[in-house]
């Protein structure tokens, strides 16, 4: 229960410190600016990737254990299982979605700062900034969804706990 509070809490100060990159990206008119988003798109790329991975593998080894507990248990309902499943199978997809969107505004800022080109109507600031802007909704997205999708797990985990032959997580 605690791991999973832990990591919602981290997975929202990702998103936070997504948003101060943003800010900083925004107001970088200078180098010491441009040199402050860059190291906060770093460590918040790092940081996000780093929770979004300890989310994945907490999801799969949670239902794993849970899927586990409920057929050693014949008094525990049978639609309970398939709840997990399902909770884990809607996550799962936006999680590992995370793992590409996230790097893409990193390689393209990255390239902006050391080619800086132009072409006729597109600049590689402005593909850097749509690709940010898409990948911080995306990862608002899932984050707002592991919130949801983790009130639900909490919920079960509750219910495998009200019962005489407990589920210890």
């Amino acid at each position: 229960m605690k791991m999973i509070a832990g990591l919602l809490i981290g997975a929202f100060l990702g998103l936070g410190g997504t948003a101060i990159t943003a800010i900083a990206g925004i107001l970088s008119s200078d180098l010491s600016h441009l040199r402050t988003h860059l190291l906060w798109a770093l460590a918040g790329t790092f940081w996000n990737l780093f929770i979004q991975s300890m989310i994945l593998f907490m999801w799969i080894g949670m239902a794993r254990q849970i899927q586990k507990h409920l057929r050693s248990r014949a008094s525990f309902p049978g639609e309970l299982g398939a709840c997990v499943r399902r909770l884990r199978n809607r996550i799962l997809p936006w999680i590992l979605g995370t793992f590409p969107v996230l790097t893409l505004p990193l390689f393209t800022g990255m390239l902006h700062a050391a080619y800086g080109k132009t072409f006729k109507w597109w600049s590689s600031a402005r593909f850097h900034s749509i690709t940010a802007w898409a990948a911080f909704i995306y990862l608002g997205v899932t984050v707002a969804l592991e919130f949801r999708r983790g009130f639900e797990l909490f919920r079960i985990i509750h219910t495998l706990q009200d019962r005489p032959d407990a589920f210890n997580a």
